[in-house]
């Protein structure tokens, strides 16, 4: 990322000391299986959100039936049971709605512009920006999204750089047309500890941690 150089802060260092990233692998499953995901995790801790969706997807297997159909016939209370909130049970319900009705067809959603997905999508019920900007990073595979809703890459990029939150975008422009490997990097730096968001910064001091331990 040679863009960083000239970026100030400890944001060079932190991009050096993190090293190249990958667009990941496109996520596995139908695209309602992606949305259906993101409605469950929304708001939610990563460990929190991937156990509520493993009770979903166990109980749909249970019924050996896929995910839309079963969301048909599953009720409140079953749902109510996996520990879903009774928001999130009416945006599945809407999502499944959506899903009969035609409007999730990959190839019209891969086929078009982020700016159109995201016109797209946020007229389903529990679908907001954040959610359209996942499905283009991590479904359509877009490496070119800059997703400013997202809390953790929003905190560690305006720490490392310095920067007010909403002047990051202008800032993410500077990467373009790669803006999704930005925000890669963000969450690879968060989740490797390199950066403590929660920390309080002394006065001159760096939010940089540096290269983590190889224990």
């Amino acid at each position: 990322m040679a863009a960083s150089a000239s970026l100030g802060g400890d944001l060079p260092e932190a991009l050096t000391v993190s090293g190249a990233v990958a667009m990941p692998r496109r996520r596995r499953g139908a695209l309602f299986d992606v949305l259906a995901r993101a409605i469950v995790g929304q708001q939610l801790s990563a460990k929190v959100a991937r156990r509520l969706w493993e009770r979903l997807e166990n109980g749909a297997a249970e019924a050996d039936a896929p995910l839309p159909l079963y969301l048909r016939g599953a009720s409140e209370e079953t749902l109510r049971g996996f520990g879903l909130s009774f928001g999130k049970i009416g945006f599945l319900y809407a999502l499944r709605d959506a899903k009969s009705e035609g409007y999730l067809s990959a190839r019209r959603i891969n086929g078009m512009t982020h700016q159109e997905r995201i016109a797209h999508l946020v007229q389903i019920k529990g679908i907001g920006v954040w959610t359209a900007d996942m499905v283009g990073i991590f479904y359509c595979m877009d490496p070119d999204i800059w997703p400013q809703g997202d809390l953790a890459v929003r905190r560690t990029l305006s720490r490392l750089s310095g920067r007010a939150e909403d002047s990051l975008p202008s800032l993410a422009d500077r990467f373009r047309p790669y803006r999704s490997y930005m925000a890669l990097q963000m969450w690879k730096l968060k989740n490797a500890s390199l950066y403590e968001p929660s920390a309080p910064k002394r006065s001159g001091a760096s939010a940089f941690k540096g290269r983590p331990s190889s224990s």
